[in-house]
Parts: structure tokens; sequence; C-alpha cells
């Protein structure tokens, strides 16, 4: 009986590092059935939430369906926490996914607020549209910004 648990948390460990691998891995087949592993479990680590937020940063589609499937308070801190990277691509991307959550991603409000002040266009538009999503009234927003 012991060797059998011990077996089946091995496999799960084995499993979890393999899909982990392909998820980083730059092979877009292996990251698809990784993700397609992710949504069949139905349950998300913080070390895949943040491999999975890398994905969709990288604007990969399927990972943001998979990220709209789990909407975890994982890709939520992960995706606050790019939203104050040094690089305005990401940025962009993170306020993009955080909006794709709608309202799940309510701990990300004071950082799409910030996003409304970038000085890159996009950001701005991506973080008004995701604090739309996530039903934080607008009117108390810099509107002139937006545009």
């Amino acid at each position: 009986m012991l060797f059998s648990i011990i077996l089946i948390l091995y496999a799960s460990v084995y499993a979890q590092d393999t899909r982990l691998e392909r998820l980083r891995s730059e092979d877009p087949e292996g990251q698809e059935i990784a993700l397609h592993e992710l949504r069949k479990l139905g349950k998300l680590t913080q070390v895949e939430s943040e491999a999975l937020v890398e994905l969709v940063i990288e604007g990969n589609r399927v990972a943001l369906e998979t990220l709209r499937v789990f909407r975890s308070k994982f890709t939520v801190s992960d995706l606050k926490k790019a939203l104050s990277d040094s690089d305005p691509n990401v940025r962009r991307s993170a306020a993009s996914a955080l909006g794709e959550l709608g309202e799940h991603a309510k701990g990300a409000v004071s950082g799409l607020k910030k996003a409304l002040s970038e000085s890159d266009c996009y950001t701005r538009r991506n973080g008004a549209h995701a604090l739309k999503n996530i039903d934080e009234p607008l009117e108390s927003l810099p509107v002139s910004r937006l545009v």
C-alpha cells in the first residue's frame, strides 16, 4: 500500500515536471499539449501559473484560453507583477490578459489604474478595457489620457 502511494506521488511530480518543460519549451506543439493537460487536470500550481502567464505575455492564444479557464489567484498575481515590467510590450499584454479575466482580476485594479498613465497608448487602452471588464467605474479615471 505504501509503495503504491509513493509511486503515485512520484508519477504526479514527474508529470508536473514534464508539463513545465513543455510549457517553457520553444516547441508550440509541446506547449499546446501541456496546456491541454492543465485544462484536463483542472488545477494549477504557482510554478505552472508563472509559466502560463509567460506564454500569455508572449501572445500565445491557447495559453490565454487556458488562463480564462483557471482565473486563479496565482495568474492574477503574476499578471499584476507583469504590469510593472520594464518592457512596455509585457505591460501591454498583462493589461490585456487581465481584461480577459474580468471580475476575477479585481486584485489588479490599482496596477491597471497606473497603466492608464503609461506613455504607450496601447497599454492605456488595454488598461481601460480591463477596468471596464472588471466593472470598475471609469468616470473617475483620466479619460483624456486614454486617447
